[in-house]
C-alpha cells in the first residue's frame, strides 16, 4: 500500500539516505537536493549547481555528503 508520493522537477536517479529520526534525503536531475520529513512532506531542498545522481551519506554527526555533476561534493549539516 503506498503511503505518499513526492515529485521533483526531473529524474531521481539516486537512492535515499535515511537518518535515525525517519527523515530522507536524495537528489534529482533538476538540479536540487532534497529533504522530506517521514511523512513526506519537504522540509527543505538545496540547489547545487547541477544534476544530482549520486546517492547521499550521512555521517554519525549527522552531516549529510552528496556529489552533484557540478564537479562539487556538498556538506550539509
Amino acid at each position: 500500500m503506498l503511503k505518499w508520493s513526492f515529485k521533483t522537477g526531473d529524474s531521481i536517479i539516486s537512492s535515499p539516505a535515511i537518518d535515525r529520526d525517519g527523515f530522507i534525503y536524495f537528489g534529482s536531475w533538476d538540479g536540487n537536493f532534497y529533504a522530506l520529513r517521514p511523512d513526506g512532506q519537504l522540509h527543505w531542498k538545496f540547489r547545487t549547481g547541477g544534476p544530482v545522481d549520486s546517492s547521499p551519506t550521512i555521517d554519525s554527526d549527522g552531516t549529510i555528503y552528496v556529489g552533484s555533476s557540478d564537479k562539487c561534493i556538498y556538506a550539509i549539516g
